[in-house]
């Protein structure tokens, strides 16, 4: 004795997922997956523009005292 489990297709259901409905359920599933990360991308940016606009004086600081200044084995 064995239990049919598998879904069984309905004429509601073909309804639902034919056409606009379809169109709407793909946008939405975009909206869904990519807003969060566009948001993430928004927020991480202006988090990055504030602390650059703090660091910035520091950072130059650093790097013409250590980076861009030739070491004594890089000399001819």
């Amino acid at each position: 004795m064995s239990i049919d489990t598998a879904p069984t297709v309905s004429a509601t259901a073909l309804d639902a997922t034919s056409g606009i409905a379809a169109r709407r359920d793909i946008l939405r599933r975009l909206l869904m997956t990519l807003g969060p990360i566009l948001v993430a991308l928004v927020i991480a940016g202006c988090i990055l523009l504030a602390v650059a606009s703090i660091h910035s004086p520091i950072m130059a600081m650093f790097w013409r005292r250590g980076c861009s200044r030739r070491s004594a084995s890089s000399r001819p």
